[in-house]
């Protein structure tokens, strides 16, 4: 179920040669929101400063763990070509007004279907990069399933306006260029047992929401297969119970009030 994994392998498959870094948010979707030009990227709670890319392949939105040639190429392009065309169909869908509920194609993607998969897949692959980038171990089932060595989908998907799009849109009408990530969430159980990982992307007014769930305690795989990013999952258990997401910040990342876990 995990696999300790070194800054030098890939995250997906363990190779180690011809190395590169993969985009948090793809690069071809920057260039439709933003264009070419340079742009302010950060956080911008406040808190920490806000930082200047010079343009959408800035190493600003690489993460840190890397994927191998064959694996950015013939085991993850397809699904990035079908995100694409996807992501198309999703705003169109948006901006004719459906609500959440509607804004997944279905009529086109249907279930089990190879294109439906390949949606999936893309998402997969940025769950892998996103634990791979905090330190973790390689999720090896969805690693396996982002490359496509197996139809196994363990990943979960929601479609919905994005919140932060939607507060700053208060703030001023002229507010169009948006993009983002949610980083990495760790869920866990109320009573502390780790449940799974949970992200977000959101380009423009839309957010996908997209997750995996563990069945059963995997804590003793974890605690076998990395030891040092097992005691970080018990870090941000504590440090949940400490100081709880507040309903600003579940609301922001996707998280339905009723879901059960404590991120």
């Amino acid at each position: 179920m995990f696999e300790a994994i070194t800054d030098s392998e890939c995250c997906l498959c363990g190779s180690t040669s011809d190395l590169t870094g993969e985009h948090k948010i793809k690069a071809s979707a920057l260039r439709r929101i933003f264009g070419k030009d340079a742009m302010i990227i950060g956080h911008f709670d406040g808190e920490r400063e806000p930082r200047l890319a010079q343009g959408p392949k800035s190493s600003e939105f690489h993460f840190g763990a890397k994927l191998c040639g064959t694996c950015n190429a013939s085991g993850t392009q397809p699904a990035d070509r079908t995100f694409d065309q996807f992501h198309e169909e999703v705003a169109r869908r948006f901006d004719a007004g459906l609500g959440a509920d509607d804004l997944f194609p279905a009529e086109r993607y249907s279930e089990g279907a190879a294109e439906t998969l390949n949606i999936f897949r893309y998402f997969g692959k940025l769950l892998v990069c996103q634990v791979a980038d905090t330190g973790g171990p390689r999720l090896t089932a969805v690693a396996q399933f982002a490359v496509g060595r197996s139809d196994f989908n363990p990943v979960k998907l929601k479609i919905r306006a994005d919140a932060t799009y939607q507060d700053f849109t208060q703030i001023s009408d002229d507010f169009l260029g948006f993009a983002g990530h949610g980083g990495l969430v760790i869920n866990h159980s109320c009573g502390g047992v780790l449940s799974g990982f949970h992200s977000t992307l959101s380009l423009g007014p839309i957010q996908y929401v997209y997750w995996v769930e563990f069945r059963g305690d995997v804590s003793a795989d974890l605690a076998e297969a990395d030891p040092r990013f097992f005691a970080v999952t018990r870090e941000a258990f504590r440090k949940s119970m400490k100081t709880p997401m507040t309903d600003h910040e579940r609301r922001k990342l996707g998280f339905e009030p009723t879901q059960g876990e404590r991120p």
